[in-house]
């Protein structure tokens, strides 16, 4: 139990610039049992989040959109591990951005 307690990691990307997808990692980091949080900047923000593949766009191409507090969890399958420098963060409202939780592989 302490060994798969310790693979369990968690990061968090926020979008500094509205309609510029940011990566969730600059490095590769080979993950499983992947989830997602949408957070949102301090304040009254109440923008959407989209999650993605490099081509995400808060306006025209929003793949995955999550709202404040949103919580999702990709199906993928247990023997599949996910590259999460794959992985890009866009946002209407600069602060917003997820936190990601995964388990290292």
């Amino acid at each position: 139990m302490a060994l798969v307690l310790r693979r369990i990691k968690a990061l968090a990307q926020t979008v500094t610039t509205p309609g510029t997808a940011v990566g969730l990692t600059t490095g590769t980091v080979w993950a499983r049992g992947l989830s997602f949080m949408a957070k949102k900047a301090t304040g009254n923000n109440t923008g959407a989040v989209y999650v993605g593949d490099s081509s995400v766009d808060a306006v025209t191409n929003q793949q995955m959109q999550m709202n404040p507090l949103d919580f999702y969890e990709p199906d993928i399958p247990e023997d599949v591990c996910v590259d999460l420098k794959d992985l890009y963060v866009d946002a209407g409202n600069s602060g917003d951005g997820v936190i990601a939780h995964y388990i290292k592989a």
